[in-house]
């Protein structure tokens, strides 16, 4: 079986509160990136959850515009540039379930915790690397983050 996920990008809390920042809708589209449809989820869990000023983000994998998961393993299937690219979709599609939480992404005012599984062969190591493709879509967050990466061989979803 054809393995549907390739990186996961977890957002494990993000502050919500209004701070003066460059508009986050603006900036995605100086970049040349836009938002995709937020997708169903496709089990029994939702995208996200408030408790308090906190939002926690389920994990997603990487989705073209129009929904398609892509899958493959980094370093056998795929090259580190490629996954570097699946982890920028991810990051885009975990804001964009942010933004249906809580309406404006101009109110986020820290990433708090990155967790990022990569898809990979067994001898891959580039996992940073790989990683590295979501602060493409979270240019305005601060760098100081509690990131976490490791690679798995998934066998499916």
């Amino acid at each position: 079986m054809k393995t549907l996920i390739l990186l996961c990008l977890l957002i494990t809390s993000a502050s919500v509160a209004f701070a003066q920042q460059p508009d986050v809708e603006k900036k995605l589209k100086e970049l040349g990136l836009q938002l995709p449809l937020n997708q169903k989820p496709i089990a029994n869990y939702v995208k996200a959850v408030r408790s308090g000023n906190l939002v926690f983000l389920s994990g997603q994998g990487p989705a073209s515009m129009d929904g398609k998961l892509l899958a493959g393993k980094v370093g056998k299937d795929m090259t580190v540039e490629q996954g570097y690219d699946a982890a920028k979709l991810t990051g885009l599609s975990l804001l964009s379930s942010l933004k249906d939480e809580i309406g404006d992404l101009n109110k986020v005012k820290r990433i708090v915790k990155v967790l990022g599984m990569v898809n990979c062969g067994e001898n891959f190591t580039d996992h940073p690397k790989v990683i590295n493709g979501f602060d493409g879509c979270c240019f305005w967050r601060k760098r100081k983050t509690c990131p976490f990466g490791c690679g798995h061989e998934f066998s499916s979803f």
